[in-house]
């Protein structure tokens, strides 16, 4: 699997929302996500297998705790157990330093917010602990 940064260019910010979308069978994706990657608050990693995008995450640093959030990894269904998402996380955490350099702030962690006990399962397999008290897990 090759994983990619995608910039602020709209069209392929669109793309991975698209891989989105249809990994977690929504109708529509609103706008959230687009606007926080268009406008740089957030980071897009696609994730790709033979030159097909199979699913991606999100990623950004808080100003406030100095954390490097993931947000929304996702994977399309056909793809998923087969490790990619552990790998899409892992080359996320080993390239810190591109995220730092970009929000130009230091990280001391990684935070992630399951949502259900599959992806709690899923981040604990993967080095994270918790969840703490508001529901967040670190590694």
């Amino acid at each position: 699997m090759k994983c990619e940064i995608v910039d602020r260019d709209i069209d392929k910010i669109k793309e991975i929302d698209d891989i989105r979308v249809k990994a977690f069978n929504l109708e529509y994706g609103g706008d959230y996500y687009l606007n926080n990657l268009s406008s740089g608050k957030m980071i897009a990693i696609k994730a790709i297998i033979d030159e097909k995008p199979i699913g991606g995450c999100y990623v950004y640093i808080s100003p406030n705790t100095y954390s490097l959030n993931i947000d929304r990894i996702f994977m399309l269904e056909e793809y998923r157990h087969n490790n990619y998402a552990s790998e899409l996380l892992e080359y996320v955490l080993n390239n810190k330093s591109y995220f730092e350099d970009y929000y130009n702030l230091k990280v001391d962690r990684s935070i992630v917010e399951p949502s259900n006990d599959d992806l709690i399962k899923f981040y604990r397999e993967n080095g994270y602990s918790g969840p703490g008290i508001i529901g967040n897990m670190t590694r």
